[in-house]
C-alpha cells in the first residue's frame, strides 16, 4: 500500500509544483536514443507452478469505468474560432514569450518577470493591437489578438492541468486524469466527467464554452487508460511479464517505473509511423515512484487503498497517425475533435493486446488443448523436448527473441527470419499453458473484463 505522508518536505514541495511539466505529451518523447533498448527488461516469468490448486477461485477482475476513459489529453484549439467558442482569456495571467511552448519554470513568477525586472510584458494588448479589426485575414487577426504567451508560475500549479500556452493564433493545452481524482477515485477523463475536467482547465485564467469547445479543439497526443481492480496486482502483472515474449520481433519491453512495463514498437519511430506504447502497471507503484503528494490528497486513504488493487492498462498514442489507427479508422480528414474522441466506439487497448499475440480466443485454445496435463495427459515426447528446449535458448538469451534469432543464425550458419520461430513462440505458448496454469486463469479474468 502507498502511504500518506504526514506533511511534504521542501523538496516533496518543490517536486509536486514542477510536476505538471512530467505529465506533459511530448510530441518527441517516444524517440529512441542508442541505449534505449538496452533497458529492456529481463525479468519474465517462466518458472513451473507446482503449489497450484487447480480448484483454486481466481476472484473476477473488474473494470472501473464503463466508458472509454483517458489519462492525458493535450488539444490545440485554433483562436479563428475564438468567437465561436466564446473564448475569453485573462491576460494579466500570461506574460509574452518567443518561446511559450516551452513550460513555465519556477523563476518566471510574476513578482520577479514585472515587479523586479521589467523586461516582461503581460498578454494585454498594445492600442495598435487592440485596433486592428481586419477579420477578412482570420489567421493574422487571432495572432494579433492572441499574442505568443504563457502563463506565469504562480498560476501553473493545479492538480491536474498541464502546461497551456499561446503561440501563432492558437491555443495549446494538456490535461489528465488527475483533475478529476476526488476522495475514494482515482481519477480519469471520459465522456461522463469532461466538464469537470475543461471547467479545472480553465480555472480562473480562461473562459469558453464547453459544448462548443469539444466540437472545435483538436486532439494531439492521448494516452487511452483502462483501470482493472483485480485482487492481486503483482501476480496480474507477473502474468504478463510470461506473455509478453510471445510478441512479434517488432516490440521491445521495457520496465516502466518500479511497478510494470512498457511496450513499444521497435524501430525509428518517424513522424510517418502511428507512434505509440502500451504500458502495464500498478497504479500504487506509480504513485509511490513519482511521490506525488498533492494527488495523494486528492484521492484520501479510500484511494490510496484502491490503487493498490488498481492494475493499469494505458494505451500512449503520440501522433495523429496513432490516434486514426487507434481510435478513429474511418476518419478522412486530419484531425479528431475532442468530441470525436469522447464518442469513440473503437475499442484501442483491446487491439494493441491483440497485436501482441494476447486474446481470449488464445487463452481458450491454450487451456483447452494444453491444460490437459493436470489430469496426468503428458504431452509427447517431442513436444516437451521444444519447449524446454525454447525455455532454455531463451534463458541463454536473456529472454529476447532477437538475441536468439541471432544464435541460430550463427550456429545453423543460415538466417533466421522472425517468422520462421513462429513454432518456438507456439512451444512457449504450450509450456506456459501446461506449466502455469493460474498465470493462464489470471490473464483470462483480465481479458473478460476489458470493454475497449
Amino acid at each position: 500500500m502507498v502511504h500518506k505522508k504526514d506533511k511534504p518536505t521542501g523538496t516533496e514541495i518543490e517536486a509536486e509544483e514542477l510536476q505538471y511539466v512530467d505529465d506533459i505529451v511530448i510530441d518527441d518523447e517516444l524517440e529512441e536514443d542508442e541505449t534505449s533498448f538496452e533497458r529492456e527488461t529481463m525479468d519474465y516469468d517462466f518458472n513451473v507452478e507446482k503449489d497450484y490448486n487447480t480448484e483454486e477461485i481466481i476472484m473476477p477482475a473488474k473494470q472501473l469505468n464503463d466508458s472509454i476513459s483517458f489519462d492525458s489529453i493535450k488539444l490545440l484549439f485554433p483562436l479563428t474560432e475564438a468567437e465561436y467558442v466564446g473564448f475569453k482569456v485573462d491576460r494579466s495571467y500570461f506574460f509574452r514569450s518567443n518561446n511559450p511552448e516551452k513550460p513555465t519554470t519556477k523563476n518566471e513568477d510574476m513578482l520577479h518577470l514585472v515587479a523586479v525586472e521589467k523586461r516582461v510584458s503581460t498578454m494585454e494588448l498594445s492600442k495598435k493591437e487592440e485596433d486592428y479589426a481586419d477579420k477578412s485575414m482570420a489567421y493574422e487577426y487571432a495572432k494579433t489578438k492572441y499574442p505568443n504567451a504563457k502563463p506565469f508560475f504562480d498560476y501553473c500549479q493545479r492538480l491536474g492541468v498541464g502546461h497551456m500556452y499561446f503561440k501563432n493564433g492558437e491555443f495549446v493545452c494538456q490535461i489528465n486524469g488527475k483533475c478529476t481524482a476526488r476522495k475514494g477515485y482515482l481519477g480519469l477523463i471520459n465522456k461522463k466527467n469532461i466538464y469537470k475536467a475543461l471547467n479545472k482547465l480553465k480555472g480562473n485564467l480562461i473562459r469558453f464554452d464547453n459544448e462548443k469547445f469539444l466540437e472545435k479543439a483538436q486532439v494531439l497526443a492521448v494516452h487511452v487508460t483502462n483501470d482493472i481492480k483485480v485482487s492481486n496486482t503483482k501476480a496480474y502483472v507477473k502474468a504478463f511479464s510470461s506473455y509478453l515474449p510471445l510478441r512479434t520481433d517488432n516490440f521491445s519491453v521495457l520496465k516502466y517505473g518500479n511497478s510494470g512495463y512498457e511496450v513499444l514498437p521497435r524501430g525509428e519511430q518517424s513522424p510517418n509511423t502511428a507512434k505509440n506504447s502500451l504500458c502495464i502497471y500498478n497504479k500504487a507503484g506509480e504513485i509511490d515512484y513519482q511521490d506525488q503528494y498533492s494527488y495523494q490528497k486528492a484521492i484520501g486513504v479510500e484511494g490510496l487503498n484502491l490503487a493498490d488493487n488498481v492494475l493499469r492498462l494505458e494505451l500512449k498514442l503520440y501522433n495523429f497517425k496513432a490516434i486514426r489507427t487507434y481510435l478513429a479508422p474511418d476518419l478522412k480528414k486530419d484531425t479528431i475533435t475532442l468530441k470525436e474522441l469522447l464518442d469513440c466506439t473503437q475499442t484501442p487497448i483491446i487491439q494493441k493486446l491483440k497485436e501482441l499475440k494476447i486474446t481470449q480466443e488464445a487463452l481458450t485454445k491454450a487451456r483447452g488443448e494444453y491444460i490437459s496435463m493436470l489430469e496426468d495427459k503428458r504431452p509427447t515426447l517431442a513436444v516437451l523436448q521444444r519447449m524446454h528446449g525454447v525455455i532454455h535458448l531463451l534463458k541463454l538469451n536473456d529472454y529476447s527473441l532477437d538475441k536468439v534469432r541471432s544464435y541460430l543464425t550463427v550456429e545453423t550458419g543460415k538466417n533466421v527470419r522472425s517468422d520462421e520461430l513462429k513454432k518456438d513462440r507456439e512451444a512457449l505458448q504450450r509450456y506456459i499453458a501446461c506449466y502455469k496454469p493460474r498465470t493462464v486463469a489470471l490473464m483470462t479474468e483480465l481479458l473478460a473484463c476489458v470493454s475497449y
